[in-house]
């Protein structure tokens, strides 16, 4: 009877204590949970699912951006709000340079999607991974307030394939959304354009809906960056394509029907590994999210 009370003592410390072990992320979240005021995102680290080796924002200059006080908000048409946390992201200045973050390529929600490195050398940028093979879908969603700004600009792209590899660009200017993929130097294919925002000094949640087409990143469409092929303007360099699927403001209980989305397009092929933002002139962005499923950019 004593063996067995010790046992049971054995298992039950053993249950607490993997219980007490943090699970890996299974998205990416940016919720700019740091302290409010002059300080900008490249002087925390925070969130979850991202790059280790990169544990900040980074960008070559930051003046303007700020962590501005309280979360963007969003209430869906029934009445459910949007899960927030920290604060938000605004840039005051009319400058025009962004910042970036790497994801981490070791989450176990996107083991599936990972493209082999193009390199095994360590120093060598080509080693990094990145999100594109055939067949898989990415979410991603984002509140966004224009407010009085110009412009502002999202862009999913590679680290490694930024010139080759047609990263996916949410943009503003205007009062209208556009959608497009960006191949480098003045290369810029518009996809989906003129959506107009309803409220751009309210908060807008943008939510995307990115299916990487069926033989993606099996074949040499995209080239290392030793090796490049930039795409006559307007062309399409990858067959079967993929497809991109945009809603403004859906409901927050169960993944938006396509009827219902403000534009639809298809892709040509790309890959991911970080996020890339530039605001300016009082716009703001808060509540980044990535993952494989609805439910991970919903909550």
């Amino acid at each position: 009877m004593k063996n067995r009370f010790l046992l049971i003592q054995i298992v039950a410390s053993l249950a607490f204590a993997g219980s007490a072990i943090a699970a890996p992320p299974e998205r990416v979240v940016e919720s700019f949970d740091y302290p409010a005021g002059p300080g900008d995102p490249t002087d925390y680290e925070g969130g979850e699912g991202w790059n280790i080796y990169q544990p900040k924002w980074v960008g070559g200059t930051t003046e303007g951006y700020m962590i501005a006080e309280g979360s963007l908000t969003y209430t869906d048409a029934t009445g459910k709000p949007f899960p927030v946390a920290g604060n938000r992201v605004e840039n005051k200045s009319s400058g025009d340079l962004g910042i970036r973050r790497l994801i981490d390529d070791e989450l176990p929600a996107f083991e599936s999607l990972w493209l082999d490195a193009e390199s095994s050398d360590a120093r060598d940028e080509r080693s990094m991974v990145s999100l594109g093979k055939g067949g898989g879908t990415l979410w991603f969603s984002v509140l966004i307030q224009p407010n009085a700004a110009k412009w502002f600009y999202i862009h999913l792209k590679s680290r490694v394939y930024n010139a080759e590899g047609a990263g996916v660009v949410l943009d503003y200017s205007g009062g209208k959304l556009r959608v497009g993929q960006n191949w480098g130097t003045n290369r810029d294919q518009t996809l989906i354009r003129d959506i107009i925002l309803p409220y751009p000094y309210a908060p807008t949640w943008v939510v995307a809906r990115i299916e990487f087409g069926k033989g993606w990143g099996t074949d040499a469409n995209i080239r290392p960056l030793d090796n490049r092929r930039l795409p006559e303007e307007g062309s399409i360099i990858s067959e079967p394509t993929g497809k991109l699927t945009l809603w403004l403001n859906p409901a927050l209980a169960t993944a938006p029907d396509d009827s219902s989305a403000v534009g639809q397009c298809q892709l040509n092929e790309f890959r991911m590994n970080e996020i890339f933002f530039q605001i300016n002139e009082g716009g703001a962005l808060d509540e980044i999210r990535l993952g494989t499923t609805f439910e991970a950019v919903n909550k």
